[in-house]
């Protein structure tokens, strides 16, 4: 008769080891961002700052490019040519998305893309504040507010003039 082999526990632990190496999460070097903080109101210059929680700031020029993407269907405008810079160190580091032109629409979408190691794509929607309407009262009529005075204001896109709805023209 052949006598059956057993392994003891001890002959496991290599195989074992191998496995869970084989297995385990390895770190990337994706960065890792927090929900994004507006900083501007409607019809001020656009800024937005966000967390970075996770990254080596020193890839953020080569590895992070805001996206360039088709409109959405639901309506919502989509920032585009705005500019992406890093400002603090360590935890404090945040990525500020500014543009020169003011945003009139309280709500605004953009797409930021890692392109390094991971090739993520994050998509945020943002809520702008409405003006401070106490500071627009206070003002005397005919006069402007310093942060209404200024090439902000002179670069802004004209506006469409609202038209009107389709029975009121069948009507006229």
């Amino acid at each position: 008769m052949t006598r059956q082999q057993c392994l003891h526990p001890s002959d496991y632990a290599p195989l074992l080891l191998a496995a869970l190496l084989a297995f385990a999460p390895t770190p990337s070097g994706a960065f890792v961002l927090g929900e994004p903080i507006p900083l501007s109101k409607i019809g001020e210059p656009l800024k937005i700052e966000i967390p970075i929680l996770q990254g080596d700031p020193a890839q953020f020029g080569e590895c992070l490019r805001l996206a360039n993407l088709p409109a959405a269907s639901d309506g919502l405008p989509r920032v585009r040519n705005a500019r992406l810079d890093l400002t603090g160190r360590g935890p404090k580091a945040r990525l500020v998305l500014s543009h020169r032109l003011p945003s009139f629409d309280p709500a605004l979408r953009f797409t930021i893309e890692d392109l390094c190691d991971s090739r993520l794509r994050r998509e945020y929607t943002v809520l702008l504040a409405f003006p401070d309407t106490a500071a627009i009262a206070d003002a005397p009529a005919g006069t402007q507010s310093p942060e209404q005075s200024g090439s902000a204001v002179a670069d802004a896109p004209p506006q469409e003039a609202p038209r009107r709805p389709r029975y009121a023209r069948r009507a006229a």
